[in-house]
């Protein structure tokens, strides 16, 4: 079963948190300064798949629009 939710803890911050770095940081070579730039005042969400995470998302709101790193898309990692 799929299931996504809007994070509420350290725990499932830090499943997403390492799904980012490996799909942005290790395997896309993001510098890690822009990869956690705006962490703080992101929304974040977990994709799981039979209840281990497999994906991650962030957006943020600002004065001109509602931003997500990459528009319309989760970064999935198997």
């Amino acid at each position: 079963m799929i299931t996504i939710k809007k994070i509420s803890d350290e725990k499932d911050l830090a499943s997403a948190h390492q799904i980012r770095k490996t799909v942005f940081v290790e395997e896309q070579h993001c510098p890690e300064e822009l990869e956690w730039e705006y962490d703080e005042e992101s929304v974040h969400f977990l994709g799981c798949f039979n209840n281990l995470p497999c994906a991650a998302a962030r957006w943020r709101q600002t004065s001109k629009m509602i931003y997500n790193r990459v528009p319309g898309c989760f970064i999935f990692y198997a």
